[in-house]
């Protein structure tokens, strides 16, 4: 066996890919490829809601890694040690989750807790599409989580991409080409009851088509 099983379980997986389509009608553009084709003179917002990408908020179970939780929470479990013993298999430093410091690799696991963080975290937005006939009007990229609540309160919403051109090509585009917006300040999103909505908004002027394939997102996960 050539991984560390136990170290990869408390650790996002940076290697994940995934794929949506710009929603509306499908144009067959050739072999192998379709997309939405978006009008001249046409403003248009286009929203990707991540609700069918798979998203974890956590268990905690005896033999779980610590999934996105402060020591001493509820639920929270520790590790009754033989006195005077410090490491024990086959959690060795870190102990049974949730991890207990902040100097886990050190003598001594008391101390701050540590959250190791898991779930879904979106690094970056690769936009594929191409411009037709001249110079887009406009051409922006957000995104944001809302969590919802349970007593009446308000839905919370967060911007994890302030709605901006953020490096999106506006001239002509004679080919496909995936421009790479890079999240700011990426983050697990392990909170219950939240939706993540991605926002693209494109305006066309007089004579100028756009061809949109989709958006591939760069992700970090861990699903253990």
């Amino acid at each position: 066996m050539h991984t560390s099983g136990f170290v990869m379980q408390d650790q996002l997986n940076p290697d994940g890919h995934i794929f949506i389509p710009f929603p509306g009608t499908q144009t067959r553009l050739g072999s192998g490829l379709k997309a939405v084709v978006q009008a001249a003179s046409t403003a248009a917002i286009y929203e990707f809601d991540l609700a069918d990408v798979l998203f974890r908020y956590g268990m905690q179970d005896d033999g779980q890694q610590q999934y996105g939780r402060p020591n001493g929470t509820s639920g929270a479990q520790a590790l009754a040690l033989l006195p005077g013993v410090v490491d024990q298999t086959p959690y060795s430093r870190t102990q049974r989750p949730p991890v207990p410091s902040t100097a886990v690799f050190g003598p001594n696991d008391s101390g701050t807790a540590r959250t190791i963080p898991k779930g879904m975290q979106v690094n970056a937005i690769n936009v594929v599409y191409n411009v037709i006939g001249g110079t887009l009007t406009l051409a922006t990229i957000g995104m944001t989580k809302t969590t919802f609540g349970t007593t009446g309160t308000a839905p919370v919403v967060t911007t994890l991409l302030a709605n901006a051109n953020n490096g999106l090509q506006t001239g002509v585009i004679s080919q496909p080409v995936a421009y790479n917006v890079l999240i700011p300040t990426p983050a697990p999103i392990t909170t219950r009851l939240t939706q993540t909505i991605i926002e693209v908004d494109m305006t066309t002027p007089a004579g100028v088509t756009i061809d949109l394939y989709g958006l591939f997102l760069d992700v970090s996960f861990n699903f253990n």
